[in-house]
């Protein structure tokens, strides 16, 4: 298992401060991380999934 944050790598059942980040059972391995997941899902929901062009890159496909 990996935190919630795209940019962070470590397991958050091994911390000792790790944080429940969704109802689905998804954890940050700490209060930091979970703020940063919260931007991160923020800057995705209203700039990445709005724009095509991000939304493509996002997904990997580059333009089609």
């Amino acid at each position: 298992m990996s935190c919630v944050n795209r940019d962070c790598s470590n397991d958050p059942l091994k911390s000792m401060d790790s944080v429940l980040a969704t109802y689905d059972g998804d954890f940050a391995c700490c209060q930091d991380c979970l703020t940063k997941h919260q931007a991160q899902r923020d800057h995705f929901f209203t700039s990445v999934i709005t724009d095509d062009n991000e939304f493509e890159e996002w997904l990997g496909l580059g333009r089609l």
